[in-house]
């Protein structure tokens, strides 16, 4: 190859150069996203299509960032056997279309990842449209449930703490005119509630 040919293809591949590091980033992007919805309780989805949903999104952006990285690296081999090709006519061009063929088949398995993210996001949010009445009642209306409930009851008491249970919310209240203490428990699915007194 002459030096011109080597100019000719690195300018070929700038785009296949981009693509990648753009997908790289983006991957990455992607994986920490995925990874917070693990630092909440409350966000980890329940019902088995969001669950395979988010499997399948984790594992198409990892391996969308291997491919990528993988893509990066033939890119480098493809540049230094382009060198080699212009330094020494050996067979050096063979490797360049080796490297070249290589190269366009990780940038087409990091296309695939990043449809196969976009079809699990798809999956996602249309499982989520669809069982939005699913924990449809969030923490301060579980408080203000609660706060009701135990009015009804005709108990006074102030509110302590709340914590969640899969799709149960419980709401802690202490009374200290009579030294009780209350737990109101709130199905986050259909609203219903449940006090339980203990001294």
């Amino acid at each position: 190859m002459s030096a011109q040919d080597v100019k000719d293809e690195i300018d070929a591949q700038s785009g296949r150069f981009e693509f990648l590091k753009q997908a790289l980033t983006l991957g990455l992007a992607g994986l920490a996203g995925t990874a917070a919805i693990f630092t909440d309780t409350t966000k980890i989805p329940s019902n088995p299509p969001a669950i395979a949903a988010v499997c399948v999104i984790g594992a198409a952006l990892l391996a969308l960032v291997g491919f990528a990285l993988m893509g990066l690296s033939v890119y480098a081999n493809l540049l230094k056997a382009d060198a080699a090709s212009v330094a020494i006519a050996t067979d050096a061009d063979a490797d360049v279309a080796a490297f070249r063929k290589s190269l366009i088949r990780h940038a087409q398995l990091v296309f695939g990842c990043i449809a196969l993210t976009a079809l699990g996001f798809v999956t996602y949010a249309a499982n989520a449209v669809v069982q939005r009445d699913d924990h449809h009642v969030t923490a301060v209306e579980a408080i203000s449930v609660s706060r009701k409930a135990l009015a009804a009851a005709g108990c006074e008491a102030q509110f302590a703490a709340i914590s969640r249970d899969t799709s149960v919310f419980r709401a802690t209240f202490h009374s200290d005119p009579c030294r009780r203490e209350f737990t109101v428990m709130i199905n986050a699915k259909d609203g219903s509630v449940a006090i339980q007194s203990t001294r």
